[in-house]
C-alpha cells in the first residue's frame, strides 16, 4: 500500500492540533513547573535559614558556654569570701578563730570578744563581733586592717577605734562576716 498523502487542508488541521495539544501541554504543565519551581527555592531558602539558624546555635554555644565558665568562677569567688558551717554557732566560731588569727598575726593583744546577735536577711546570715585590743605599735593595727581587707572568707569592718595611753596603744573593732542561710539550722536569730 502506498502511503497516503495529506492535502494541504488536512496538513493545516493536523498542525492546528499539534499547535493546540502543544499550547494545551504548555498551559498546564506551566503551572506545574512554576509550582515545582517555587516549593524548591522555599525549601532551599529553608535550608539557608537552618544553616544560618546551625551558626547562630553554634555562636551563641560558644557565648553560653563563656558565661557559664565567668558564672562559676564568680561563684567560686562569691564563695571563698563568704563562711560555711551548718549552724549559727559554728559560724560564729569560723568568723572568731578568724579575726584572732589575723590579729595574732599583726602583732595584736586581744583583751575581749564578743558575738554580737546574728542577723538573717532572705538568704543571707550576718554574723558581728566586736574585739577589744591592746599593741605597743602603732602600726599593728594598720596591718591588722591590711589583713581583714583581703581575708578568705572576707571579714568587713563596720567599726573601728584607737586610743593611745602611755606607751600603749589600745582600741576595738567591730567586724561582720557574711554566710548563705541555706542548710543553716537557726535557732531564735533576729529577722530584719
Amino acid at each position: 500500500m502506498a502511503p497516503m498523502q495529506l492535502d494541504r487542508r488536512e496538513k493545516t488541521i493536523l498542525a492546528l492540533a499539534g499547535i493546540t495539544a502543544l499550547a494545551l501541554l504548555v498551559a498546564r504543565g506551566l503551572p506545574v513547573v512554576g509550582d515545582w519551581y517555587d516549593e524548591r527555592a522555599a525549601s532551599v531558602e529553608n535550608v539557608q535559614l537552618e544553616i544560618e539558624r546551625e551558626r547562630r546555635l553554634i555562636d551563641e554555644t560558644v557565648a553560653w558556654r563563656d558565661r557559664r565558665i565567668e558564672v562559676e568562677e564568680r561563684e567560686t569567688e562569691m564563695t571563698a569570701r563568704i563562711f560555711q558551717g551548718p549552724t549559727i554557732p559554728i559560724i560564729g566560731a569560723n568568723i572568731e578563730g578568724t579575726v584572732r588569727r589575723l590579729a595574732q598575726q599583726s602583732g595584736l593583744t586581744i583583751s575581749s570578744t564578743r558575738l554580737l546577735e546574728p542577723e538573717m536577711n532572705d538568704d543571707w546570715l550576718m554574723v558581728t563581733l566586736e574585739m577589744s585590743f591592746r599593741t605597743a605599735d602603732s602600726t599593728n593595727p594598720v596591718s591588722f586592717l591590711r589583713e581583714l581587707e583581703v581575708s578568705a572568707p572576707r571579714l568587713y569592718v563596720s567599726e573601728f577605734s584607737l586610743n593611745r595611753n602611755r606607751n600603749q596603744f589600745s582600741g576595738s573593732v567591730t567586724v561582720a562576716g557574711f554566710a548563705r542561710t541555706a542548710g543553716i539550722v537557726a535557732p531564735a536569730v533576729t529577722q530584719r
